[in-house]
């Protein structure tokens, strides 16, 4: 793939072609650091991609983009130079609905399906949303707030100053989710997996498992210990779970397990 000055994507791997691509996006406010460490884990085979969204890592001075639709056409643009070799699409919170969003673009305006859909901790996207509006919480009640949901990066407890440099981004993401609205659709061709941590205050179950209204191919829900966050704390069974999946895919001559 040619990734040449182009900021959705990190630059390409110097190995082998991969013979699957693995898409990740982060959670609001988050970056692509946390699926950095996936690359290590994960079957040789498979090439992880961070997908890179305006706001954070090296696109910081970029604005973040409040408009959800927006930003999944944009993202779903970026990503056709690595779209060569089949593919998989994963997020987390908000990075859920996005990679779900990014998915109906590519199929929509390129007949382009991945392999799997895996949406981690977030609601099925035609149920309502269910918390008040974070994006428009005043500084320090919109602090409090994220650090209850846990989650932070450390640095920034310790230093405080940060948090002006990051509020803006988290305002905007939470504004792109809160203010989505579903358009009603075929559902996706693709399998999805949902992803929930059984102590998450945010999704339960029964939303968690509404996924399953937009597929037309295997479904499953699949929870693991810890909050919202869980992909910190049961990182090693997360990445289990895909590590089987994919080699299920890559035996199958990357065809649907």
């Amino acid at each position: 793939m040619s990734t040449a000055r182009n900021p959705w994507l990190s630059s390409p791997s110097s190995g082998p072609r991969p013979r699957l691509r693995l898409f990740c996006f982060p959670h609001a406010g988050g970056s692509a650091a946390p699926y950095k460490v996936w690359a290590r884990e994960l079957t040789p085979a498979v090439e992880v991609c961070p997908v890179l969204l305006p706001g954070r890592d090296r696109r910081l001075n970029e604005p973040a983009m409040p408009d959800l639709m927006a930003l999944a056409a944009a993202a779903a643009e970026g990503m056709r130079p690595a779209l060569d070799v089949p593919f998989v699409l994963f997020g987390h919170s908000m990075g859920a609905l996005l990679a779900f969003e990014v998915t109906r673009v590519l199929g929509a305006r390129h007949g382009l399906v991945p392999e799997r859909l895996y949406a981690s901790a977030y609601r099925a996207p035609h149920l309502p949303h269910r918390t008040r509006h974070r994006g428009q919480l005043p500084r320090d009640e919109l602090i409090q707030e994220l650090m209850a949901m846990g989650g932070t990066p450390p640095q920034l407890s310790q230093h405080p100053e940060l948090w002006d440099l990051v509020l803006p981004t988290m305002r905007a993401d939470f504004t792109a989710c809160e203010s989505y609205r579903h358009v009603q659709s075929s559902p996706l061709e693709c399998p999805i997996t949902a992803l929930g941590g059984v102590a998450d205050a945010l999704v339960d179950e029964e939303e968690l498992r509404a996924w399953q209204e937009h597929t037309r191919g295997p479904f499953q829900v699949r929870r693991f210990p810890g909050g919202h966050f869980f992909l910190q704390t049961a990182q090693e069974l997360v990445l289990h779970l895909l590590n089987q999946d994919l080699e299920a895919l890559l035996a199958a001559g990357s065809g649907r397990p």
